[in-house]
């Protein structure tokens, strides 16, 4: 993504980072089909008129939903999802874009809007679950791998974690799609913002602060 002006941002109301999480990722993939800016789904139109019973049930009655089953049905028909593990992230990043983090494990510390970054074991109970992307990795000075997860927290909108932190947060495999994805399903409503703020009627919501409940 580096140098093709294609970052967007969304910002969680309440639950709904298990969307927020899979239409940025689904705008980033389609991204780097096409080598440049493109659309991305209208997440409360997405809702409205698209969402499965069960992610919408979810979302109304705050249940919560999971970022894996709205994820694939945003895709192009037959896309192919994978799991993988934190060794496999940086060359994953590299062949085929950001991945998918559908069950991380909110705990106290991660919620310290304060704290940019998040170094070895997490020693505090998970609170709640969260979704969010890995989109970029570096080394530290001893050699050890960095992960940059993006956020949907206005006061934490990425955050950077070693693999001990990962690990003790991940809460299940990470996920990353292999199948192209050259357009968004002619059937979704599309918008091109960059940044984008709704609850799920599409009302604007304004002055939201940091470490929203996650859904699952």
């Amino acid at each position: 993504m580096k140098g093709k002006r294609v970052l967007i941002q969304r910002e969680q109301i309440f639950g709904t980072c298990a969307v927020h999480a899979p239409v940025v990722l689904q705008h980033y993939l389609l991204a780097l089909t096409n080598r440049g800016r493109m659309p991305t789904v209208d997440i409360p139109r997405w809702i409205r008129k698209h969402a499965p019973k069960a992610v919408l049930q979810g979302i109304v009655f705050e249940d919560g939903t999971y970022a894996d089953q709205v994820l694939r049905h945003i895709l192009v028909p037959k896309s192919v999802l994978h799991e993988c593990l934190f060794e496999d992230i940086q060359s994953i990043l590299r062949a085929y874009g950001p991945v998918l983090l559908p069950l991380w494990g909110v705990t106290a510390d991660f919620r310290n809007c304060k704290r940019w970054h998040h170094l070895g074991l997490s020693t505090a109970p998970a609170t709640a679950q969260h979704s969010m992307l890995v989109v970029g990795n570096r080394f530290d000075r001893r050699g050890a791998t960095r992960l940059l997860l993006q956020n949907w927290w206005r006061e934490k909108q990425f955050v950077e974690v070693d693999e001990a932190y990962y690990e003790s947060c991940k809460g299940s495999l990470a996920l990353y799609v292999t199948t192209p994805q050259p357009h968004i399903p002619s059937s979704f409503d599309t918008t091109n913002a960059v940044f984008s703020v709704s609850t799920v009627d599409g009302a604007g919501v304004a002055g939201v602060g940091c470490g929203p409940a996650g859904a699952r």
